[in-house]
């Protein structure tokens, strides 16, 4: 994916000022709704692990803060406890809750929408001058609309780990494109205190080391190595077990009967791509088993393509969907940007109705995903 367009315009204003002027439409339309018709499941509000106000019944600002959003506040105002579940969340993203709540007086709830929201705008704008780079500005243009109305891009519009961890990942590749050291330094080394497959980057990035051979990439192994020696020394310094957050991600197993048996075993998880057991759920998902069975179908494409985006989203989409037995696919597949460069540039070449029908089908499918998202419904 490479451009071959010559000088690239500078649409980054325009990006920003796009991306901003949405968001600032679309955050108080969804507020405005949910004051005049809140739809609150309290089926899944009571029976979460945790919900916000922790031990309280829901509140308007509960409708911010479902699923795993309560866990990083809680993180965020009380730290980690050896033997809480909430260890198997990774530090850096409730460490940013706590410190920015800390210094401006926030309670973590809109620190965490504030956070979210500006690294979301950041992450976009990044994906979009990477997207030139490789594709020239019309394909750019076309990747970044796809990927902003992906159905599991909506949690780049609240507290989860998702805008950040996007934010971190453009950084690196945009980083190494051209060569800012400093840019993939950081990048690399914090996002594996962002979440687990940050992990897995490692996988990418040595094989852009074994074909480059360059320092930048070179740099960037070291640094993500030294951030995953980071994470289990931070676990160890705040729990006393090094591995305490690896132990604890036992209790969020999504397989469906398999429990116990995959942990470390993920190939298994195919035993149970057939299980399926509604549309969307949060175990047995036909549309994150659809996800993985897109993505699966989109390596071989990937691989004559380029190569090094085949190994970006085997590390992004098919190792978490294999590891978490395919649940929450649907949130996992939004940070794998290669498929929305593949994307942009198929819509940038034949924009036909086609294009059109798969945008508005993945516009419906976020709107629907949202309103369940911020009503305790099941949305990723």
């Amino acid at each position: 994916m490479t451009n071959t367009g010559g000088d690239l315009p500078s649409w980054n204003r325009r990006v920003w000022l796009w991306i901003i002027g949405g968001k600032a439409v679309f955050i108080p339309l969804l507020a405005l709704a949910l004051w005049l018709v809140p739809e609150m499941d309290q089926g899944g509000f009571y029976g979460n692990m945790i919900r916000w106000p922790i031990g309280g019944d829901p509140t308007y600002a509960s409708h911010w803060a479902t699923w795993d959003a309560p866990h990083y506040f809680k993180l965020a105002a009380e730290g980690y406890k050896a033997g809480e579940p909430q260890c198997a969340f990774y530090p850096l993203w409730p460490g940013m809750l706590a410190m920015v709540s800390k210094l401006t007086g926030m309670n973590v709830v809109l620190a965490g929408l504030l956070l979210a929201n500006i690294f979301a705008v950041a992450a976009a704008v990044l994906f979009h001058r990477f997207a030139e780079l490789k594709l020239g500005a019309a394909a750019a243009g076309n990747a970044l609309i796809l990927l902003l109305v992906f159905p599991g891009s909506l949690f780049l519009n609240f507290a989860y780990t998702e805008a950040l961890f996007l934010l971190l990942l453009t950084g690196l590749v945009l980083g190494l494109e051209e060569r800012r050291i400093w840019m993939v330094v950081v990048c690399a080394a914090l996002l594996p205190l962002c979440r687990a497959s940050g992990q897995f980057v490692l996988l990418p990035l040595a094989f852009i080391v074994w074909r480059r051979r360059d320092r930048a990439s070179i740099v960037a192994v070291v640094s993500l190595v030294a951030g995953v020696a980071a994470y289990y020394g931070i676990m160890w310094a705040l729990t006393g077990n090094a591995f305490e957050g690896v132990q604890a991600q036992k209790n969020w197993s999504q397989n469906v009967g398999l429990s116990g048996k995959l942990w470390m075993r993920p190939w298994e998880s195919l035993e149970v791509l057939p299980a399926v057991t509604g549309f969307h759920n949060y175990k047995g998902s036909f549309l994150d088993r659809f996800w993985f069975l897109l993505v699966s179908l989109l390596l071989w494409p990937l691989w004559r393509r380029d190569r090094e985006a085949f190994w970006w989203v085997v590390a992004l989409a098919i190792l978490p969907g294999l590891f978490n037995s395919f649940g929450s696919l649907t949130r996992y597949v939004a940070v794998a940007w290669p498929l929305f460069l593949l994307g942009g540039a198929w819509l940038a070449k034949d924009r036909s109705w086609k294009g059109d029908a798969l945008l508005a089908t993945f516009a419906a499918l976020h709107l629907w995903l949202t309103w369940r998202h911020v009503n305790f419904q099941w949305a990723g």
